[in-house]
């Protein structure tokens, strides 16, 4: 069971908004949705070769209280440890049971 004083590190939570370039595209920018205490648990990393080189990829689960402005969350969004500034993927969210906390499955891994 996490308590409040498991929440050692600081998230950022961020989603993608496409913006209009002027020029009848647009650029994507990143907005922070929330940054809020957290616990980050690092799992088994792993290796993978890309393009010919070497990549490392590290899992983790992020868990944090669940608060309003989360209820849209999904998979395009990006979590970033403001500590390290280490940007990860979100693969999946899972809600306690009681509803008040979010664990956030992400990996710093190429999509």
């Amino acid at each position: 069971m996490t308590s409040a004083g498991d929440l050692r590190s600081e998230i950022k939570l961020e989603r993608q908004v496409l913006t209009p370039d002027g020029a009848g595209g647009s650029t994507v920018e990143w907005v922070e949705v929330v940054t809020t205490p957290a616990r980050i648990k690092y799992l088994k990393g792993g290796e993978t070769v890309m393009a010919g080189r070497l990549q490392g990829n590290q899992t983790v689960v992020v868990t944090l209280r669940n608060q309003p402005g989360l209820g849209d969350a999904d998979t395009t969004w990006r979590l970033t440890s403001t500590r390290s500034n280490r940007v990860y993927d979100i693969k999946a969210f899972t809600l306690s049971e009681d509803g008040a906390w979010l664990d956030i499955l992400a990996d710093t891994g190429v999509s």
